[in-house]
Order: C-alpha cells, then sequence, then structure tokens
C-alpha cells in the first residue's frame, strides 16, 4: 500500500471513530444516556408502570409522577393514570411527592389505558400521607397542573401547615 493510501485509509478511519463517538455521546447511538421518553411530547404515568430508562410511553410508562418530571424536557405534558400516587422524596431540604423546578403540564385523570381524559371518571390522587408537601413549584417557571385530586400534604416547619 502506498503511503498516499494509508493516509487516506487513516484519516477514513478517525473520521469515522469520531463520529461513532459523538453519536454515542448524544445519546443517539450506542448506550448513551436513556431518558424517560423525554423530547416525545408526553410521558405517561401509571401506578403499574415501571421508573426505568425509556418509560413514558403508553405500552411502558413510568411508576411515579417525580421520576416522569425529572425526565421531561420544557413545554412537555405528563399524563398521569387514575390512581393513588404516593412517597415523598427529598429537594433541596424540602419533602413532598412531587417538586416541579420547569415548566411543563402535568395532568391527572386519564384512563388506565391513556385513551380517555376525565378527572370526574379517573380520579388520580397525589397523597403524601402526611409525610410532607404534595407539590413543591420552584423557580421562574410556569406549569400547568390540573386532573388531581391533591391530600395529604404537611409542611408543618416549612412555613406552612397541615392539610388533610
Amino acid at each position: 500500500m502506498n503511503a498516499r493510501k494509508l493516509q487516506l485509509s487513516f484519516a477514513f478511519t478517525l473520521g469515522l471513530l469520531a463520529l461513532v463517538g459523538m453519536l454515542t455521546l448524544l445519546g443517539t447511538w450506542g448506550s448513551g444516556p436513556a431518558l424517560a421518553q423525554a423530547g416525545t411530547g408526553t410521558i405517561r404515568v401509571a401506578t403499574t408502570g415501571n421508573d426505568a430508562p425509556g418509560c413514558g410511553g403508553t405500552g411502558n410508562p413510568c411508576r411515579t409522577v417525580q421520576y416522569a418530571v425529572d425526565q421531561a424536557a420544557n413545554d412537555e405534558e405528563i399524563w398521569v393514570a387514575t390512581g393513588i400516587y404516593t412517597g415523598v422524596q427529598a429537594r433541596a431540604g424540602i419533602t413532598q411527592v412531587v417538586c416541579i423546578s420547569k415548566t411543563l403540564t402535568l395532568r391527572g385523570g386519564y384512563s388506565a389505558d391513556f385513551n380517555e381524559w376525565d378527572p370526574e371518571t379517573y380520579l388520580t390522587t397525589l397523597d403524601a400521607q402526611g409525610s410532607g408537601r404534595v407539590l413543591y413549584i420552584t423557580g421562574d417557571i410556569s406549569p400547568t397542573v390540573e386532573g388531581f385530586r391533591i391530600t395529604g400534604g404537611d409542611a408543618t416547619g416549612l412555613g406552612g401547615g397541615w392539610w388533610g
């Protein structure tokens, strides 16, 4: 092989490796970061779901509202199926079921298959069970929250009180 062909082969190989590396880092190839259906416009949540990378579709919803919120991009929607959602977690020293720090739409009241939205028929409850706040919204954002029954919050010692 002459020197010119060797140089071209070497340059081609380096370019190909650079492309594969870039695609992997961007998560579009290989084992790059997998997020819950982020970027699709809608992330779904159901009590039967599983909080795992790639969750959020109709057939593989996420399990917790907070996981879906964490994975969502700005201006996306999170659809939450009928059921009771509990389990508080701490964020920046504040304990709540859901902490929202980005502009998104959080909508409860969906049927289990996400084909219907009727909050009166498909009751969706966020319940802190007296262990913290139910919903905490922070930052210069404009979220929309609708279709939920919010109960069991306790903000004692956090500048609030108990709301049953």
